[in-house]
């Protein structure tokens, strides 16, 4: 009897209003098989990066639904931060959520500045999230299992908040009750309890038309996917057809909900650039949710039977004025191979002033990333030299050329060259990967020249450090180094480059003035790929300005890259090692 009147007692409970639909059909025990959360991606208001798995190593994952302007919220922060201060010593992590559309990114750091949030603040902009998890109010605790991320609680984070009321005292303290009973390992007391809190606006999915492939997804694949996903392009299968889309549609689903592809990293945030391949929130959506809702085709001609594709002609820019090229390259069937450092036996055989440049493998499928470098002949040296030409040299010579998946042939800025003395030698740097069989490859660089000396030398710099010791397990190691511009500039690219152990990385300006400017955040750094960013339009910089580049290094087991979170890790060449450098391309705005 008393069990029938529990079981009573959360069916009308079920009716109210702030009850989360997506659990209104069914109330669990704490004993019974639990909503699984999918696993996702997002940023917070800093920009900093979140993976739900990431967290597979602590014993909880509370997610708090927020809101700007919501009081419900609001009167409850200092208790959370202190839950947080708590709790978070003993393995719970505190994440927070705002799925509100009118609450942008600028708008939530000034409600976390006046406030004084202490819990990051993931900001569900697509509202993926918000949808999977049915999301209706602010101020709901979710309660995650970071081993399979099942939800063991979702409900009020205490009873003392009402509509327009709230109690002296919490009578209830319901979400520290069930990190209680985690932290002993004993059953969560409720599965689920109402919620009050503000109302959610998710969209218009209950009104719109559901997304088709013909309309909706096949425009966004031809925008942002082709350009790898296409014949002999690179990556592992092609985008041919319907059919073949459908058939990886819920990998599709899932390398966007947790931002695995497109293999873009920057924050869009800061700076705008060329060949930018981000989703908008709203194709995440439409994406995230034509895979969820059974990938309908849509009526009318399959779009990616006539969308153009890559071009096929081995030089999409017409045929280079020099041509530098490998050995045919044995790649194993499988196995980790480090780089692979080929030095041209015969020096440049004149002066060039460069104004393309193409870096090709034949076989795409196996060149994780490729450089070449120029090292100056014996008789210049590196104190008399940059200064004239703009080739910089440390270390291993300077990069000229870069190959990742989806790179296009770079052209530099009008009126500009690169300067490439006689007598320089060129070193291919490659990184293979193997593909399950045995494959091979040759790396080809194409130099288009400028037939006079161009106005200006486009230099290519690095901000470097090496003098750096990661420890073992560390998840949050920082490296920083900065340069500084000794005149008046424009700034067109740039490029970080860490290894394996790499998580982000952020270059920002400081003027004369004293004022900042962050250029470019990647807070998703990933090393398999290798992303350069060049400005829509170039920036200026002021004599005096100081570029500072920030690095973040995990070393821990939680990052899946990570060769070997037991050693200590300082600077190398090869992959295993690590590196920090921050590449800038740019010119003077004199003229020489």
């Amino acid at each position: 009897m008393v069990r029938l009147l529990y079981v009573f007692v959360l069916f009308v409970l079920m009716g109210c209003a702030s009850w989360p639909p997506l659990l209104q059909e069914k109330i669990f025990p704490p004993s019974a098989p639990h909503i699984i959360v999918d696993d996702f991606s997002l940023l917070d208001q800093d920009g900093n990066f979140h993976q739900l798995s990431y967290y597979s190593d602590q014993k909880a994952i509370v997610l708090i639904t927020q809101g700007n302007g919501c009081p419900i919220i609001r009167h409850q922060i200092g208790y959370l931060n202190q839950l947080k201060e708590q709790y978070e010593p003993l393995g719970v992590v505190f994440l927070m959520l705002n799925a509100n559309p009118q609450d942008d990114r600028q708008a939530i750091v000034k409600e976390a500045q006046e406030y004084g949030i202490q819990i990051p603040i993931l900001k569900d902009d697509a509202q993926i999230v918000a949808s999977q998890l049915s999301l209706t109010r602010t101020a709901e605790a979710i309660v995650i299992d970071p081993r399979n991320g099942s939800i063991v609680y979702r409900g009020a984070i205490t009873d003392r908040m009402d509509y327009e009321s709230q109690k002296n005292t919490d009578e209830h303290h319901y979400l520290r009750d069930q990190l209680d009973a985690i932290l002993a390992n004993k059953p969560v007391l409720l599965a689920q309890t109402p919620v009050k809190g503000c109302l959610i606006q998710i969209g218009d999915k209950d009104t719109a038309r559901s997304p088709n492939y013909v309309q909706d997804v096949a425009p966004i694949l031809i925008e942002k996917c082709l350009l790898c996903h296409s014949p002999g392009a690179g990556a592992p299968w092609s985008m041919e057809n319907y059919i073949k889309v459908r058939g990886w549609g819920p990998m599709i689903g899932e390398v966007v909900r947790t931002k695995r592809m497109p293999p873009w990293h920057a924050d869009p945030q800061y700076g705008s650039f060329n060949d930018d391949l981000s989703l908008s929130p709203h194709q995440v959506h439409t994406l995230v949710r034509w895979v969820e809702q059974g990938m309908a085709r849509g009526e009318g001609e399959d779009p990616l039977l006539k969308a153009p594709r890559p071009s096929k002609e081995f030089w999409p820019s017409g045929k280079p004025d020099l041509v530098y090229s490998i050995p045919v390259q044995d790649i194993p069937a499988t196995g980790v191979l480090p780089y692979r450092i080929i030095e041209m036996t015969q020096p440049l055989q004149e002066d060039v002033w460069v104004k393309a440049v193409d870096l090709r493998p034949e076989n795409k499928q196996v060149v994780h990333h490729a450089n070449v470098t120029a090292s100056l002949p014996n008789q210049l040296t590196q104190e008399n030299f940059p200064s004239r030409t703009g080739l910089q040299v440390e270390g291993v010579g300077q990069v000229i050329a870069s190959y990742a998946p989806g790179y296009r042939p770079f052209v530099l800025p009008p009126d500009t060259g690169l300067f490439i003395p006689k007598g320089s030698r060129l070193t291919f740097w490659i990184h293979y990967v193997t593909t399950g069989k045995p494959e091979k490859d040759a790396v080809l660089l194409g130099l288009y020249l400028h037939r006079t000396p161009p106005p200006k030398p486009y230099i290519v710099d690095q901000i470097s450090n090496k003098n750096f010791r990661i420890p073992p397990g560390d998840k949050h190691y920082k490296v920083r180094g900065e340069y500084r511009f000794a005149k008046d500039a424009l700034l067109y690219i740039l490029v970080p480059h860490m290894h394996y152990r790499g998580r982000s990385m952020r270059f920002t300006a400081k003027y004369p003035n004293g004022k900042t400017e962050i250029l470019l955040s990647v807070p998703n750094y990933k090393f398999p790929w290798q992303r350069r960013y060049i400005f829509q339009e170039p920036k200026k910089i002021p004599a005096g300005t100081t570029m500072m580049a920030e690095g973040i290094y995990d070393n821990s087991a939680q990052n899946p890259l990570n060769p070997n979170p037991s050693q200590e890790v300082t600077f190398g060449q090869q992959s295993d090692d690590e590196m920090f450098s921050g590449f800038l391309g740019y010119t003077w705005e004199e003229r020489r």
